[in-house]
């Protein structure tokens, strides 16, 4: 603006008979100023000029900055999300799930988490290459985000693994919700033109007083999850603390749990 320091140009000609125009650009405005001395033009044709070339700085400018608005939002995607799933990457799913589980007890509300893992997954890798695998990696991301919430997080936890959280759910809504992810993960797929039958396992637990923080959510998932695989996989198991029992871990298949009315 007016009041800016001159940056380009002779400054002796914001104080001499000049025809000026203000011009907006990202970020605040530059004013631009031109002498009329020896010049034999119109005053209206001076300043149509400068308006002209205003307009031409003003929009480079604001190309510049849709440019460099891209290029951030490219470099964030890139930093918080898994390239080949398009998921939230381990990290910043962390983050943001460290963040639920302080508003979850905050404010008293349920919250789940699980752990899915792809059954036999390196056969696929061993078998028809390591391009099938990633291909079954996407297809497996797109199928689970088809069936969550849009508030729930989802990410990919590491290879054949997945992770999802689930605010607002505790243990019952949580199993139906687990129990649609295993079932839309069940399926038969063509890989090089053979038939090829696909399924999850998953581990499951919720937010309670023996499990209020990141970490001992993910161990207890991940204690369900080694718990399905070793017991037949393609099943959710859920973990839960037997009160009567002196606090002891167990691990119930969602098979047994009744179904929320």
């Amino acid at each position: 603006g007016s009041q800016g320091t001159v940056f380009f140009g002779n400054p002796d000609i914001f104080f001499n008979n000049v025809v000026s125009k203000e011009i907006s650009i990202p970020g605040g405005s530059w004013q631009f100023s031109a002498s009329l001395k020896g010049i034999k033009t119109l005053h209206n044709h001076s300043t149509m000029m400068l308006s002209l070339w205003g307009i031409a700085a003003a929009i480079a400018f604001g190309l510049l900055s849709g440019a460099f608005t891209f290029l951030w939002f490219k470099l964030y995607r890139q930093a918080t999300h898994d390239p080949l799933s398009n998921l939230l990457n381990r990290q910043h799913f962390q983050t943001l799930a460290e963040g639920e589980i302080t508003r979850a007890k905050r404010y008293e509300f349920s919250l789940s988490l699980m752990m899915i893992d792809l059954d036999h997954f390196k056969q696929i890798n061993d078998q028809h290459g390591h391009q099938e695998g990633d291909n079954v990696i996407k297809k497996t991301a797109l199928l689970i985000n088809s069936v969550v919430r849009e508030s729930d997080l989802v990410g990919r936890y590491g290879g054949e693994e997945f992770i999802v959280l689930v605010p607002h759910n505790g243990a019952q809504r949580a199993i139906q919700c687990a129990e649609r992810i295993r079932s839309v993960l069940q399926r038969t797929t063509l890989i090089k033109g053979q038939p090829l039958n696909l399924s999850a396992s998953i581990g499951l637990c919720s937010l309670s007083e023996d499990a209020n923080t990141y970490e001992q959510l993910i161990n207890r998932a991940d204690g369900a999850l080694y718990h399905a695989k070793e017991s037949g996989r393609n099943q959710v198991i859920y973990c839960d603390v037997d009160k009567q029992k002196n606090n002891e871990t167990i691990f119930i298949p969602t098979a047994t749990v009744a179904p929320e009315a």
